[in-house]
């Protein structure tokens, strides 16, 4: 049963009850749907440009939704009635009790960071591991990434021992299904393809039947695609490299990041408007985003794209 008498701790600057400030999409998304009863959320964004202006949540029926009190770190809103605006709206003095007599009463309240609730300060991520910037250089048949702030890596070849004692514990393992085909023949002593999920890092590392890393999926977690709330944003830049185990005096183009376009990308590599994509569906049944697209511009590196040309996706892959 819902509890109608809770109370929400307010710290200015900070929080309101469960949302925090420097909190991810993922974690306010996490407490609105385990709340009882759940109610109607919307989500509005851009959907040409999901980088260019902020994403909002909206809940009306939870209330999350006049004049402001201001402090730092807060603004408490008052409604004036329509039958005293007149009095108040060339004034910049706030009305303690209006001319009936009645005063004020809240009806909302904005927690932000900083001085200034239009242009809030830019908090820090709650979580360590969110925002982290993750350097991929891929090379030749070879790919390495190094987490910056963690001074961990993930590198193409390597055993999920090596793997965890870098990165850590996979929060969840999936097994590919069995070869439906009736001609192949699996060997009893090897095992099929597997995944480990680390959607707190924004990634997937699949392993192949002699347990080596062969593909390393990362994910962007932009608006607009159906799997959208399933994985943390990894923070990547992305370098391509012409020849194995050099820095950056070969890279093939800048640094490919979650908010680079495919046009940017197909300038950058010099790569022909004649490529032809695979269409991805995502296997997810019907939903009302559409299929994507999947490029492989350089070998070992796949990059799916969604209709107005921003990343889903960054595959890696062993060839």
């Amino acid at each position: 049963m819902p509890n109608k008498d809770r109370v929400w701790t307010i710290e200015l600057g900070k929080r309101i009850g469960p949302f925090c400030i420097g909190s991810s999409i993922i974690e306010a998304l996490h407490v609105l749907e385990n709340r009882v009863p759940i109610h109607p959320l919307e989500i509005t964004y851009d959907g040409m440009d999901p980088y260019k202006n902020d994403t909002v949540i909206d809940s009306p029926e939870e209330g999350f939704q006049c004049y402001h009190l201001s402090y730092e770190g807060g603004s408490v809103k008052f409604p004036i009635p329509i039958e005293h605006q007149d009095f108040y709206k060339d004034q910049n003095d706030l009305p303690l009790a209006f001319p009936n007599g009645s005063t004020p009463i809240a009806c909302g309240l904005t927690v932000f960071s900083g001085s200034n609730q239009y242009a809030p300060c830019v908090p820090k991520p709650i979580k360590c591991d969110y925002g982290e910037i993750v350097n991929v250089h891929i090379y030749p048949s070879a790919a390495t990434l190094l987490f910056c702030d963690k001074k961990a890596s993930l590198e193409l070849g390597w055993t999920p021992q090596q793997v965890i004692s870098s990165i850590g514990q996979p929060i969840s393992v999936f097994r590919k299904a069995e070869d439906p085909n009736p001609g192949s023949v699996v060997m009893r002593e090897r095992v099929n393809e597997y995944f480990h999920n680390y959607p707190h890092l924004g990634c997937d590392v699949m392993y192949n039947s002699l347990h080596k890393v062969s593909k390393i999926i990362l994910r962007t977690n932009v608006l607009g695609h159906p799997e959208f709330g399933t994985y943390h944003k990894s923070n990547f830049r992305i370098y391509i490299h012409t020849v194995p185990g050099t820095a950056t005096a070969d890279v093939l183009c800048e640094s490919i990041t979650p908010e680079t376009t495919w046009e940017q990308i197909q300038k950058s590599l010099s790569i022909s408007s004649k490529l032809r994509p695979v269409i991805h569906d995502s296997g997810l049944g019907l939903h009302p985003f559409g299929s994507s697209y999947c490029y492989a511009p350089v070998p070992d590196c796949i990059f799916e794209v969604l209709k107005n040309g921003y990343l889903a996706s960054v595959t890696i892959v062993q060839t």
